[in-house]
């Protein structure tokens, strides 16, 4: 290995098209161990976050776990548009690991003594990256414009958050609040800028700003989303990691473990239904669909799994709650059940069922940006099908008002059930009326016929091979038009039943 090479784009944008490497982008091993590590700042925040479940909590909560999401964004986009695998690159994100590192520890105590070093590990963060566009704008020209602009959109939030060091609460909530939406939505304001898609400007700016940034860095799709389902993954294992307590019970089935593996199956319900419901039928991914629709799943990715690490830590306590039968607080090793309560918190039944509901109206949001093959005789479609996870959220969301009515056993009960009812719409209606089941179709006939599905698609293959036998030019602005205004033919095939 290099100590030094000079990088390269992996992928860039160009006239509205992605030109992409040849080479796939496999994940690195550090890429691996950043998302370890960031299990740490999963565990802290939420945890911290579960021992005072009140409003002022909730909001220091979603103010670390954005800083640090940001983290773990900055490194991903580095390691996405350039290929630089020598020990310089190694080195880069061990600098960004120490200050996570930095972060971390300073987590709990935050908001009353070290603020400011929880602020100052981040700001060194993200100054580090603005460091690094420049660096790689004097490196590769063909992208020195876009950049300039990535660092300059990296470093001024920086500003304001210095300045919410020098301010004690409540001023210092304006300008965390008015920095953290210029650090998440920055980078999707400036692609704007660069597309020329600047509302009230004059032509003539509009099109100054599509020749500045005619070569834009773009992020590997494969890898984009690869990252992003380790991460989510991450925050649905932390939250059955968080389940575990240790029992003194000489056999321990009582209400405790009852509650932990409901807990177990909820949580594999969201991953059942994240990972394998949502992708079934897939025809376009969110990314490829459009800006738009690329923009939304990548921002709701962060209410998602914020809300789903807040709900794991409330269950955590839940768990260990001894409102109910069958729950002694002599099953418990005694680290546990110093953590135990005999009541419920209300704060906590608001994080627990408020966190469930957010994240299921958010998966629903990601699943209806991506595109799907319209089959035939499907029992129940996709809009349907997610309108009851938005029914089902708001059922959770109000499962607090009932107080003390619903003890802890019969709490998480209730919300697993709800969830596992979504889940079995989703498994039913997502299957054609022609399928087989035990050797009869859902209309009880014992014909078998095929499943097919439908799909729009802006290029065909037999379009393409016409065109390269006959010599002629695919434009390939025609194509990127095509893709923005949703035109092309349409596309049939047949699945297997």
């Amino acid at each position: 290995m290099q100590v030094w090479q000079k990088p390269i784009v992996r992928q860039y944008f160009h006239k509205g098209l992605l030109w992409r490497a040849q080479q796939a982008q496999e994940v690195a091993s550090y890429e691996l161990f950043i998302d370890l590590f960031y299990v740490a700042i999963i565990a802290t925040s939420g945890d911290t976050a579960a021992e005072d479940p009140t409003g002022q909590a909730l909001v220091h909560f979603a103010i670390t776990f954005i800083i640090a999401w940001k983290f773990w964004t900055d490194l991903t986009h580095g390691i996405s548009w350039f290929d630089q695998d020598d020990m310089v690159r190694r080195l880069e994100v061990l600098f960004m690991l120490t200050c996570l590192l930095g972060m971390t520890i300073n987590i709990m105590g935050g908001w009353d003594s070290t603020y400011t070093a929880l602020i100052a590990f981040y700001i060194a963060s993200r100054w580090f990256s603005s460091l690094f566009f420049l660096w790689m704008a004097w490196l590769i020209p063909i992208v020195r414009p876009a950049m300039i602009g990535s660092a300059v959109v990296t470093f001024l939030p920086g500003v304001l958050w210095i300045g919410s060091t020098h301010l004690s609460q409540p001023a210092r909530q304006a300008l965390i609040w008015t920095a953290i939406p210029l650090d998440i939505f920055g980078p999707t304001i400036l692609v704007l800028v660069e597309r020329g898609m600047i509302p009230f400007v004059p032509d003539r700016v509009a099109d100054w700003c599509k020749r500045t940034f005619e070569f834009m860095p773009g992020a590997n799709i494969e890898h984009k989303i690869e990252r992003t389902n380790a991460f989510v993954s991450l925050v649905f294992g932390y939250s059955v990691v968080s389940l575990l307590y240790q029992s003194s019970a000489p056999v321990g089935l009582n209400a405790f473990f009852g509650k932990a593996v409901l807990g177990l199956i909820q949580a594999f319900a969201f991953n059942w239904l994240y990972f394998e419901v949502d992708t079934f039928n897939m025809h376009v991914h969110a990314i490829r669909r459009h800006f738009v629709s690329a923009f939304v799943w990548q921002s709701t990715h962060l209410p998602f799994v914020m809300a789903f690490v807040l709900a794991g830590s409330a269950l955590a306590n839940i768990v260990l709650a001894t409102d109910c039968s069958d729950a002694n607080l002599g099953d418990l090793q005694a680290v546990y059940a110093r953590r135990s309560g005999d009541t419920v918190a209300v704060g906590l039944r608001w994080y627990y069922c408020g966190g469930l509901a957010v994240a299921m109206i958010c998966m629903g949001v990601i699943s209806l940006t991506h595109t799907y093959k319209t089959m035939a005789d499907i029992k129940l479609g996709k809009p349907y099908r997610v309108a009851m996870r938005f029914g089902a959220s708001v059922a959770i969301l109000l499962l607090p008002l009932a107080g003390e009515r619903l003890n802890s056993l019969q709490l998480v009960a209730t919300t697993t059930g709800i969830t596992l009812v979504v889940l079995l719409v989703e498994l039913v209606g997502s299957a054609c009326m022609q399928v087989m089941f035990l050797g009869f179709d859902w209309k009880g006939r014992g014909e078998r016929r095929e499943c097919t599905y439908a799909a729009r698609c802006h290029v065909s293959n037999k379009e393409l091979e016409a065109k390269f036998k006959n010599g002629e030019i695919i434009q390939v602005e025609e194509v990127a038009k095509r893709g923005r205004h949703g035109k092309g033919g349409e596309h049939e095939g047949c699945n297997v039943v």
